[in-house]
Order: structure tokens, then C-alpha cells, then sequence
């Protein structure tokens, strides 16, 4: 289970005095118990399942390219390695990521899935496959590439 696996990378951190890794790490579990910690009690829901977990790693990596722009645009070399440093620790964590000619099958696939349901896609099929390979692919996908990959088959 990937909770359990964030969380001992963590104390291995901690004992190899490994500040960047062992800081980076802190957030991403602190990310999780608040995730938890609203999925339990405001929604009502069982805490986040591994899908859910790579959704939020994801997001985590996502924010953390948003800076990495940002501090290049302001010339902060030191705050781009920092940031790039810990996106490599988070992203140890991800799943091998899909290639290209692996990205294309899965959205062929699914549009033949949708096309065997309605032969004619209706323009809300965007939305359809890009629900569709979230679910299928937690993790495993830039759904901004995915998204403009959908765009130019449909």
C-alpha cells in the first residue's frame, strides 16, 4: 500500500539525516492525513485509496513545475533545484508513466469502448475519456498532454 510506503521512506529519511528528502517527504504525508482527514469527515468516505493517493501526487508535482517557472522567470536557480529536487523524490513514488504509442493505444481503446456504446460521439466525449483515463491510468498520465492528444483524434 502506498500510505505505508510514503510513510517508512520517511522514517528511513529521518535516519539517514536526509533533510531534503525527510522535509519533502513531511509534506507529502501531512498533504495525505489532511486529505484523509476531510474525505473522513466531511464527505463521510474511507480514507484515500492508492488511486486517490497518485491523484494527489500528482497535483503535488503539478504545483511544484507551477514554481519551477516561476522562480526561472525570476532567475532563482538555488529555489529551481530545490523544487526539482523534490519533485524527483515525489515522483519515486509514481508509477511508471505511459509512453506515447501507450497513451494513444489507451485513448483508441476507450473511444472504440464509447464508440461500441454510441456509434456517434456527442461532444461531451471529451470529458467521457479523459473521466475514463484518470480511472484507468491513476498516475500514470499528464492529463494536459492527454488532453490535447484526445483533442487531436477527435
Amino acid at each position: 500500500m502506498l500510505r505505508i510506503e510514503l510513510r517508512q521512506a520517511l522514517i528511513a529519511a529521518q535516519k539517514a539525516r536526509d533533510s531534503l528528502r525527510t522535509a519533502t517527504l513531511r509534506l507529502v504525508v501531512s498533504a495525505l492525513k489532511e486529505s484523509d482527514r476531510v474525505q473522513t469527515v466531511e464527505r463521510g468516505k474511507a480514507e484515500l485509496s492508492d488511486s486517490e493517493i497518485l491523484l494527489l501526487l500528482q497535483g503535488m508535482i503539478k504545483q511544484r513545475n507551477e514554481s519551477v517557472r516561476t522562480y526561472q522567470a525570476a532567475d532563482r536557480a538555488d529555489l529551481v533545484a530545490k523544487e526539482e529536487a523534490e519533485i524527483a523524490i515525489i515522483q519515486s513514488f509514481m508509477p511508471q508513466a505511459l509512453t506515447e504509442e501507450e497513451l494513444d493505444a489507451a485513448i483508441a481503446e476507450i473511444i472504440a469502448a464509447l464508440r461500441a456504446e454510441t456509434p456517434e460521439l456527442p461532444k461531451s466525449a471529451m470529458g467521457q475519456i479523459m473521466q475514463r483515463l484518470k480511472a484507468e491510468y491513476p498516475g500514470r498520465i499528464d492529463m494536459s498532454v492527454a488532453s490535447g492528444r484526445v483533442k487531436m483524434v477527435l
